[in-house]
């Protein structure tokens, strides 16, 4: 999203053509970040009932400390590196989850 930020209000003729140009970028991105972990603890819930609100709460915390730590980061290493940061953890998490068995 660093890169296409500054694009869609550098060249955009109007603000509707900036917001389609926001909306068009974001949308995928959400779906594809609202849709991982909730996998993720769907997977969870045959083998491990009990765990469920522990993972729920998990979720909920490193979604409040990833928006400031990715800032940081952002602001630290540059917009490049966290997105890069971004991608690797989401690559280990995938890895790691468990498949299902069936």
């Amino acid at each position: 999203m660093a890169w296409v930020g500054p694009l869609a209000w550098a060249d955009a003729p109007s603000v509707e053509v900036r917001m389609l140009v926001w909306g068009a970028s974001l949308v995928p991105v959400g779906l594809a970040m609202g849709v991982i972990w909730p996998s993720f603890i769907a997977l969870r819930r045959e083998s491990d009932p009990v765990a469920i609100p522990w993972l729920w709460g998990v979720s909920i915390w490193a979604g409040v400390a990833a928006t400031g730590l990715t800032l940081g980061m952002a602001r630290v290493l540059g917009y490049d590196a966290a997105t890069l940061l971004a991608l690797t953890a989401y690559a280990v998490a995938w890895w790691v989850a468990p498949t299902p068995r069936g």
